[in-house]
C-alpha cells in the first residue's frame, strides 16, 4: 500500500514498509539511490527518474511531511536485450526483470498501491497466427496499480505484417487473399495510461493476388490457341515481422505474374506484376499505403477471375474494456479496438 496522505506524524518504519531501508537508515538517506547513487536514474530513450518519487528531495532539507501519499516506483524491463515478440508485461514483472527505483527494496509480491512503469525500449514484434494476437500485452494486475506503458524514442510495439496472396494461375483463375496481420499493445488492465515517445504501430495485411486469365486467340486461317496469363502476388503487409510476398501464379503460356515483394516494419510490400490481361497483386498493407484502413487493397481482377481479397490490417491498441486508453507523446499508427480482449 501507498503511504497514508495525511494524519498522524509519519513514523520512519512507515517509510521503511514502502521503500526499504536505506543505506544509512535515515531520512536524508533516501536524497540517493543505493551506493550513494545520485538521481536522476536514466533508462535511455528519453526515459529518466528524478526522485525516489515525485516532490521527495534530492537535495537539502527532507522532512517526514515529504513522505505522505508517496508510492514504490517500480520499472518493467523491455529496454534491454535484442528484439523479442509476443510479450506479456505482467510475466516479465513476476519473473523480476525489473529496476525498484532506489534499489532499497525488492519486488512486491503485490503492486497494489505502487506505480510501475512498463518501458519499452526496444522493438517488440508479434506474430499473424490471429488478428487478436498482439506483441505486448500488459496482463492483468492488482487492483489499485498505477500502470503506464511507456516507449522510448527507440521503442517499437508493432504488430506482425499478413502474407500476400497467390497470384492466380494461367487460365480463368481467381487470386487468392492475402493473411491478416496482428496488433500491437494489448490493454487487459483497464486503468493503463499510455505514454508513447517511440512507435505503437498496427501490423497490415498482405495485398491480394491477381486473377489469372486464359482465352482463345486466332493463330491463322481457322485455327486458335489459348493464350494464358498468370497473376502476380500480393504485397506483404508492414509490420514486425513483415509479412512475406505472395508468389506470381505459374501455367501462363504467354506470361507469368511476378511476386510481391516482402513488407518492412513501415513500409507495405510492392505488388507483383501481373501481364496485358492478368491482375497485378495488390500492395500489402501499410502506414504508406492507408495507415488507417480496415483490410490491405484486394489483388487485379481480369476478365476471366477475381482479384484475392486484401488481409484484415491489425489494431494498434486492443483494450478489453469498453473505452480506449489515455495516450500522450505520439499517436499510435493504426486503428484501435475497444472491448476485445487481446491474446
Amino acid at each position: 500500500m501507498a503511504i497514508k496522505a495525511s494524519g498522524s506524524q509519519l513514523a520512519f518504519s512507515e517509510i521503511v514498509s514502502e521503500f526499504g531501508d536505506n543505506d544509512t537508515s535515515s531520512l536524508g538517506g533516501y536524497r540517493v539511490r543505493s551506493g550513494n547513487q545520485s538521481y536522476p536514474q536514466d533508462f535511455g530513450g528519453g526515459f529518466s527518474v528524478s526522485s525516489l518519487d515525485t516532490g521527495i528531495p534530492t537535495s537539502g532539507e527532507i522532512k517526514f511531511s515529504d513522505f505522505y501519499s508517496k508510492k514504490l516506483n517500480i520499472v518493467v524491463d523491455f529496454y534491454s536485450g535484442g528484439t523479442v515478440s509476443r510479450q506479456n508485461a505482467k510475466t516479465r514483472f513476476n519473473s523480476n526483470n525489473v529496476e525498484i527505483i532506489g534499489g532499497y527494496a525488492s519486488r512486491p509480491a503485490s503492486t497494489s498501491g505502487k506505480k510501475v512503469t512498463v518501458y519499452v525500449n526496444k522493438t517488440i514484434g508479434s506474430d499473424t497466427n490471429a488478428i487478436n494476437n498482439v506483441a505486448l500485452n500488459t496482463g492483468n494486475w492488482d487492483s489499485n496499480t498505477t500502470l503506464n506503458v511507456r516507449t522510448g524514442t527507440s521503442g517499437n510495439i508493432v504488430g506482425s505484417g499478413g502474407n500476400g496472396g497467390r497470384g492466380g494461375n494461367g487460365g480463368n483463375t481467381n487470386g487468392e487473399s492475402g493473411t491478416a496481420g496482428s496488433s500491437a499493445l494489448g490493454i487487459t488492465y483497464s486503468e493503463t495510461t499510455i505514454t508513447n515517445n517511440g512507435r505503437i504501430q498496427s501490423g497490415y495485411g498482405g495485398g491480394g493476388g491477381g486473377a489469372g486469365r486464359g482465352r482463345n486467340v486466332s493463330s491463322g486461317k481457322k485455327s486458335s490457341v489459348f493464350r494464358t496469363q498468370s497473376g502476380g502476388g500480393g504485397g506483404g503487409g508492414a509490420g514486425q515481422s513483415g509479412g512475406q510476398g505472395g508468389s506470381g501464379g505459374t501455367g501462363g503460356n504467354n506470361f507469368n505474374g511476378g511476386a510481391g515483394g516482402a513488407g518492412q516494419l513501415t513500409i507495405a510490400g510492392t505488388s507483383g506484376a501481373g501481364g496485358s490481361e492478368s491482375g497485378a497483386g495488390g500492395t500489402g498493407g501499410g502506414p504508406n499505403i492507408d495507415a488507417t484502413a480496415a483490410n490491405a487493397p484486394n489483388g487485379g481482377g481480369s476478365d476471366g477471375g477475381s482479384g484475392g481479397a486484401g488481409g484484415a490490417n491489425g489494431f494498434a491498441i486492443i483494450t478489453s474494456s469498453g473505452s480506449a486508453p489515455t495516450i500522450s507523446g505520439n499517436a499510435v499508427v493504426g486503428r484501435t479496438q475497444t472491448s476485445t480482449t487481446p491474446t
